[in-house]
């Protein structure tokens, strides 16, 4: 029996939902999650007190496992004669920063950190930003484009600095670094895998990566005095793509450099470890130690891919409806996501190659 997903609001728990989704991913931001319950005409008239707008937690199990803390967006009500259905989603607190403008007087920062960057335009939505790794050298310069929203702000800054950026069960922005974790259960067609899919793309893949990147450097007078344009450009091989495709990308920001070549070694590895991707179904929401999560490593043995190598969660969707609990598990090669070269074309017996 799965435990149970408790929703608090406005200090009271909310269980025995009937439908529930919840989605955490290395390429979505905030968590979300959809939940609906369905009851009887006996409590006409009478709404549950859970409005969009409202903030909320999302607790599991026993222990009290905090797995979302966030806002909720949208509340329904659906009724017929008989009965009415009642449906609440939401995400987690850095929604905001999905859907909201960057804001910072004067909008740029010279010699700022990416966490330094970070704080400062997650501040006005409460949200505490804190690095698990290294997150590079300053920025000599880093501006904040017109209208920009406060996710793509700090994306572009990240990928610069070749780190991840991902939300915590607390609400809070944390920046990190790939696979530091693996889930000890394995992953087997025939025993705990219910379902997979397996797909494989080029479309967004390229041979050569060539980052590019235009500042201005002043002249005697100063910063901006009869300043002269600078051109800068690294690139990155993709040695798997076998024709010529070359991709030219706007770095989108100044830098001396010296971290460019991390951000085009990100788009080849990015692209590539996107390229390929497996998707299976679990029974239930836990593995051996806990709750599956995105961005652990856990090994899969599947001979119909045929596979028996140690990938990435990119993406956990824990539901429950009426066939039961079950966890969808994206999965990717363990090497995207990061700026580490790629491996050589000849791997290991059994290992998802990139081509």
């Amino acid at each position: 029996m799965t435990p149970e997903l408790v929703l608090k609001v406005n200090g009271v728990k909310y269980s025995g939902w009937k439908s529930i989704q919840l989605t955490r991913s290395m390429e979505q931001l905030a968590h979300s999650f959809q939940m609906g319950l369905t009851d009887k005409w006996a409590d006409m008239g009478k709404r549950v007190p859970v409005a969009a707008g409202d903030s909320c937690w999302l607790v599991y199990g026993d222990a009290g496992t905090v797995v979302t803390n966030g806002w909720i967006d949208e509340d329904t009500l659906d009724y017929d004669a008989e009965q009415r259905g009642l449906g609440f989603s939401g995400r987690s607190l850095t929604g905001d920063l999905v859907d909201c403008a960057a804001v910072f007087k004067g909008g740029q920062w010279k010699k700022a950190t990416l966490l330094q960057i970070a704080t400062d335009i997650c501040a006005p939505f409460a949200i505490t930003v804190q690095a698990a790794t290294d997150v590079g050298a300053p920025f000599p310069l880093f501006k904040l484009e017109p209208g920009e929203k406060c996710f793509q702000a700090l994306e572009r800054a990240a990928r610069m600095r070749g780190v991840l950026m991902m939300t915590l069960g607390d609400g809070s922005l944390v920046f990190e670094r790939t696979g530091q974790q693996k889930v000890t259960t394995v992953l087997e067609h025939g025993k705990n895998i219910k379902r997979g899919s397996f797909k494989r793309s080029w479309v967004d893949r390229f041979s050569t990566y060539v980052v590019f990147m235009q500042s201005s450097a002043g002249g005697a007078g100063g910063d901006g005095y009869f300043a002269k344009s600078l051109a800068m450009k690294r690139h990155s091989d993709d040695a798997h793509v076998s024709r010529y495709r070359p991709t030219i990308i706007n770095a989108e920001t100044e830098d001396d450099g010296s971290e460019l070549q991390k951000r085009a070694d990100w788009e080849r590895n990015v692209r590539a470890g996107r390229s390929v991707r497996l998707t299976y179904t679990v029974q239930g929401w836990e593995h051996a130690a806990g709750l599956w999560e995105p961005n652990r490593l856990v090994r899969v043995i599947d001979p119909q891919i045929p596979i028996d190598d140690e990938l990435l969660i990119v993406t956990t969707t824990q539901k429950r409806d009426e066939q039961g609990s079950t966890t969808e598990l994206q999965l990717a090669q363990k090497d995207a996501f990061t700026v580490e070269p790629l491996p050589p074309k000849k791997q290991k017996k059994g290992a998802l190659d990139y081509v």
